[in-house]
């Protein structure tokens, strides 16, 4: 690796490695102390020479294998993870990033595997332009007018899913983006062209069966049936619906519990605390995301029962504020459920919701 030194001040040197500042060194009295970037400690010399040779061999040991790179304070993002080698308990995993421009620096909360299990968090403050040691990342990056809803992007202080895009229709192009962070809804307007990075997703290993593949559900809903059948003739009578479990469907943030042979669910939507006003005395941001969580249910055959009013029926309202509205399969494996196996149904329905 090559290391350029410039000169910085009387008695001080700095060293830059692709144009950013990796190690120091400087004067003090008759010896020369010296620094690297991810290091944690520092070290010293007789002559500049030696201090420099021996700032190349850290360099080397640290970044040479390409493990860690150098990256800015103030562009660290959650889930980062940086090293030093003075940290006893290992690497350390980005939690919340906090820029101070007034100040000049970035409060950083850090967290380690022994820092989990004692649950806690670690503080480290960095200046504004420094450099810190972190672990090299696949970074996607995604332009706004391509973001969709379900996107997981990252934000300086964490995790936020997108939740709602939508044109403003002016002839700037502007975008207003809604989502979803730490519980609570906030809506921005961004630019075409503006970029976001994207959380990496985890591969799981087992895929859930859910209704988003109408094949897997028809054949998830058929070995449930023989299994009911099995049990009936074994018996000689017939297992509650809730036996056979619900299916959940994520729809974030609406959640939906749907009984496929039944024909009977639930649509459970999030608390009212959480709920924004769009405009003053108009709807709110639960309603407008409400009309297209029942399209997005309607393409997987679920459909929500009509109220006395001509809206969706409301099933209850849970301890938390959250409504819970009844839905229906409209091609239920039962074509015809008698009443002790709907209301079985829809108790175990309204248990699942938490009514």
């Amino acid at each position: 690796m090559e290391l350029t030194w410039h000169k910085d001040a009387a008695g001080s040197y700095y060293a830059t490695h692709d144009g950013k500042r990796i190690a120091t060194a400087r004067k003090n009295g008759a010896a020369w102390e010296g620094t690297v970037t991810g290091l944690g400690h520092g070290f010293t010399g007789r002559r500049l020479t030696d201090v420099k040779e021996l700032a190349l061999r850290h360099v080397e040991r640290i970044y040479g294998e390409g493990e860690w790179t150098l990256f800015p304070a103030r562009d660290l993002k959650p889930g980062m993870v940086l090293g030093c080698d003075t940290w006893k308990d290992g690497d350390r995993e980005v939690t919340s990033v906090t820029v101070d421009t007034d100040a000049q620096s970035v409060d950083v909360e850090l967290s380690s595997e022994s820092s989990r299990e004692l649950g806690f968090t670690l503080d480290h403050t960095y200046a504004v332009g420094e450099y810190v040691r972190v672990r090299p990342q696949d970074v996607e990056i995604v332009r706004a007018e391509h973001l969709a809803e379900g996107d997981a992007l990252w934000f300086w202080e964490g995790k936020g899913i997108v939740t709602a895009v939508e044109p403003l229709g002016n002839n700037l192009g502007q975008l207003r983006v809604t989502t979803l962070f730490k519980g609570e809804y906030d809506t921005v307007t961004v630019y075409p062209g503006s970029t976001f990075q994207r959380v990496p997703k985890v591969e799981e290993s087992a895929p859930v069966r859910t209704l988003d593949d109408p094949a897997d559900a028809q054949a998830l809903a058929e070995a449930e049936a023989d299994e009911r059948d099995a049990v009936t003739a074994e018996a000689g009578e017939r297992f509650a619906p809730e036996a056979l479990g619900m299916q959940t469907i994520n729809l974030a943030p609406f959640v939906a519990i749907v009984d496929v042979i039944a024909g009977t669910g639930v649509l459970v939507s999030p608390p009212a605390s959480e709920d924004l006003s769009l405009s003053e005395g108009g709807a709110t941001l639960h309603d407008a995301l409400l009309a297209d969580t029942f399209r997005r249910l309607s393409s997987l055959g679920v459909e929500p029962l009509e109220g006395e009013d001509g809206g969706p029926s409301l099933e209850g309202v849970t301890d938390d504020g959250r409504k819970v509205f009844s839905l229906y399969v409209s091609d239920a494996i039962t074509t015809e459920p008698d009443f002790e196996e709907v209301a079985a149904s829809i108790e175990a329905l309204r248990q699942a919701a938490g009514l």
